[in-house]
């Protein structure tokens, strides 16, 4: 009983001291924070963030952003507080087509092709599929969108 005592204090000392070293080593991380208050839908600049070198043990910050330029360019989707861990979570990849842009679209079958100017209805990133309206005709269709902001209909 007092050898398995023992065994169990060896092992949670153990335990606890492994914990503490991890804790330590992410002490001397560089991570980034705010400088401001960064608000949902706001495109994030260098300017707007910092990174800094953490002080103290901070229980997240292995999952804090730890590069500038993992955000830089961004949008914030939540409000993010100055001098604070920055989670991927708080922000996304901005849109390359928002609604109410004039966008090219393009229809692509073997060695047809056709071009004509729409209205995006919904906002996208690189490969989303949007409605888009037909600026002549009204009429709606579905597309999908391209790294320059092409509209693509149709197989290509």
């Amino acid at each position: 009983m007092v050898s398995l005592l023992r065994a169990s204090a060896f092992l949670l000392i153990a335990f606890l001291g492994l914990g503490l070293a991890h804790a330590f080593e992410n002490a001397t991380e560089k991570v980034v924070t705010a400088v401001q208050v960064l608000y949902p839908g706001q495109t994030i600049t260098l300017d707007m963030i910092k990174e800094v070198k953490l002080k103290r043990i901070m229980p997240n910050a292995d999952r804090a952003i730890h590069g500038v330029d993992q955000i830089v360019g961004h949008v914030a989707t939540q409000t993010i507080l100055p001098n604070r861990l920055i989670f991927a979570s708080s922000f996304t990849e901005r849109n390359t087509v928002e609604a109410g842009d004039r966008v090219l679209v393009q229809y692509r079958k073997s060695a047809i092709s056709i071009s004509m100017r729409a209205t995006a209805l919904e906002d996208g990133k690189d490969g989303d599929t949007i409605r888009v309206r037909n600026a002549d005709s009204g009429r709606i269709f579905v597309g999908t969108i391209t790294k320059d902001g092409q509209i693509i209909v149709g197989a290509s």
